[in-house]
């Protein structure tokens, strides 16, 4: 949300009406020539309605909200018909949180000049922090339809969609904004964002190759995608990009506090401080750049100067969750968890809630001994955080510490289901009583089926599996297991029953799996029509799931569609780029078609991966 409100402000400085093209907000000397130019004018009694307008924007450039307020006044009292004064008007109005006059200045710009693409977009942008989504859309749409290439209602649009958690819907947007402006290296970054909120990393870094090569390797874009690879754990290819951008464009803070990142995850903690002092120079109130370094120090045990820096940090952004935690945590390693909870409550007391805040106040009071507030903290967290398995786990162990088994019991067995292997663990070693009896057999039989597969006797693993459902014939988990030992039996009638029986137990619980399995099945009964509408089907419930296009891709292979089968396989690698199967076939696909270059390429890159055998089975192609 912050991105897209930095470029709308931007974008209403630089684009409507008369307003000056050249006026940039991070040029300070340039705005205060140009203040002083129009101050004189105005003293010369020169001054019009046009006039008081520019320095209004000038003013608000160099935050002095004060007088572009007064400005903007002056200016709509002499001219009440311009319409830009007050969509300038109303972007103050909306930074300074006044949303009902910037809705008003807005909707009067509007009614002055019903063509304006930026007023509506403003507007919809307004709603859309308001809350009010239809209201928001139906602004946006307006605006799209009188420019088709205003971006920035596209990416406001996308904003609503991403919302509401409708990721079709969002990146169907973002589809559209790239088919309006597919130069634009911001439209791919855009959908970018889009594909990493929806955990979709990949291609989220794919859209930002794209971006990064359309806009000429522009040092913005590197640092942007040195992001998404520091996400995905390629440090070195992060550092890379952060070096390439420092080299276009040396002083600007933030390349080096970025670049700070994967030096850290790298171990490179003295470069980590080089690159946090270079951040600091450029910008001393680079908060992050603080906090960075603090922990650094606070790692080498310099931790009188890393608590030092962490309040420095907080002096400056006081708003920013980072300074306070890390704060605590180094209160903590001391033992001394009065101050650690000082500095979450300061957190709060300026803030209000965040969760994580939230779950470490727990923590800490439970290691106090001070249960009642433990629990009280945890409770609030669980409400907030439904999904979070940690919110039960840590309520388990208060309970369990209070001699309150059952409790803790119960809340284990909900942050289990929720995917805590710490609690798997305490549930099997300490809740053994009557009441988690049957999951406790269930459990066991399950263990038991489990080593069975593993000596290969999976007629014994289909018996113990069979036990287990008959006692638990709700577990998704039991359905997927005994279908696999069917089709180790060769029971692929029997295999596709039991994978959709665990879709219709609970369909969230790795559905790609089951419907992937359900392909596999298919396949060995020959059915590949069957198979390959479980494949699709796969897609359709995660989009990102690598098996499922490298399976589809053997199928079109099977067929002779080795053209097709290869953007699938390419597809594939998209999501797992170091999927081995995967690339053995693509290279093997190559030779099919004859390009030998490519399939040489491709079977290197599998032996680099650890694929020995490749190689050498394959060496023809490389002649």
């Amino acid at each position: 949300m912050k991105w897209i409100t930095s470029i709308t402000v931007i974008m209403f400085l630089v684009n409507i009406g008369h307003a000056q093209s050249d006026i940039d907000p991070k040029d300070t000397m340039s705005n205060r020539l140009r203040l002083k130019a129009l101050n004189q004018e105005i003293e010369l009694g020169k001054g019009d309605y046009y006039t008081y307008y520019n320095r209004a924007i000038i003013s608000a450039a160099l935050k002095d909200t004060v007088q572009a307020f007064e400005d903007y006044g002056t200016s709509i009292s002499m001219n009440g018909e311009y319409a830009p004064s007050y969509i300038h008007r109303g972007v103050l109005y909306q930074k300074r949180r006044n949303l009902k006059k910037a809705e008003g200045d807005f909707t009067t710009a509007i009614k002055l000049d019903p063509g304006s693409a930026i007023a509506v977009n403003n507007r919809g942008f307004l709603y859309l922090e308001m809350g009010q989504d239809e209201k928001a859309l139906s602004d946006l749409n307006k605006s799209i339809e009188v420019d088709k290439n205003h971006a920035e209602a596209y990416m406001n649009k996308v904003d609503v969609y991403a919302r509401r958690g409708d990721k079709e819907a969002a990146i169907g947007v973002c589809a559209e904004l790239i088919s309006a402006l597919p130069e634009d290296p911001k439209s791919y970054t855009r959908r970018s964002h889009v594909y990493t909120d929806f955990g979709l990393i990949y291609l989220a870094l794919a859209d930002q190759n794209r971006a990064v090569e359309l806009s000429g390797n522009d040092p913005v874009y590197l640092i942007e995608r040195s992001r998404f690879k520091d996400d995905i754990g390629d440090d070195r290819g992060s550092l890379d990009d952060c070096d390439l951008a420092i080299k276009q464009d040396p002083n600007v803070a933030h390349y080096h506090l970025m670049r700070s990142r994967p030096l850290y995850d790298l171990q490179e903690f003295g470069m980590v401080l080089e690159s946090c002092d270079k951040a600091l120079d450029l910008d001393p109130n680079e908060f992050k750049a603080m906090v960075m370094k603090a922990n650094v120090l606070d790692a080498y045990g310099m931790s009188v100067e890393a608590e030092q820096l962490y309040e420095k940090a907080i002096l400056v952004e006081p708003s920013d969750a980072d300074a306070y935690i890390q704060l605590s945590i180094l209160h903590y390693a001391k033992q001394d968890f009065k101050k650690a909870l000082q500095s979450l409550q300061r957190y709060t007391d300026a803030n209000g809630d965040f969760l994580r805040v939230i779950k470490m106040q727990g923590q800490l009071y439970g290691e106090m001994g001070d249960f009642t507030k433990s629990i009280g903290y945890l409770d609030k967290f669980r409400k907030l955080a439904p999904g979070d398995p940690e919110g039960y786990y840590l309520s388990g162990l208060i309970n369990d510490t209070l001699q309150n088994l059952q409790l803790a019991c119960e809340q284990m067995i909900e942050a289990d289901k929720l995917g805590s292997l710490e609690a798997h663990r305490f549930l099997r070693s300490n809740c053994r009583s009557s009441m988690n009896a049957k999951l406790m057999k269930m459990e066991d039989l399950e263990e038991e089926a489990y080593h069975l597969e593993i000596v290969g006797d999976f007629k014994g693993a289909l018996l113990k599996y069979n036990e287990a459902i008959a006692i638990v014939p709700d577990s998704a988990r039991l359905y997927y297991n005994r279908g696999k030992a069917k089709r180790k039996l060769n029971d692929h009638k029997g295999a596709i029953e039991d994978y959709k029986k665990g879709i219709a137990v609970k369909p969230s619980m790795h559905e790609v799996d089951f419907w992937v399995s359900i392909g596999v099945s298919y396949s060995y009964l020959n059915d590949l029509k069957q198979a390959r509408a479980s494949y699709e089907e796969a897609i359709k419930v995660d989009p990102t799931y690598a098996m499922s296009y490298y399976n589809l891709g053997l199928l079109d292979a099977q067929n002779g569609n080795f053209k097709e089968a290869v953007e699938l396989i390419k597809e594939s690698l998209l999501y797992n780029p170091n999927y081995i199967l995967a690339l053995v076939a693509l290279g093997d696909y190559y030779l099919e078609l004859g390009e030998n270059k490519k399939a040489c390429e491709t079977f290197m890159h599998a032996e680099a991966l650890g694929e020995t055998g490749v190689f050498g089975k394959r060496i023809r192609a490389c002649r």
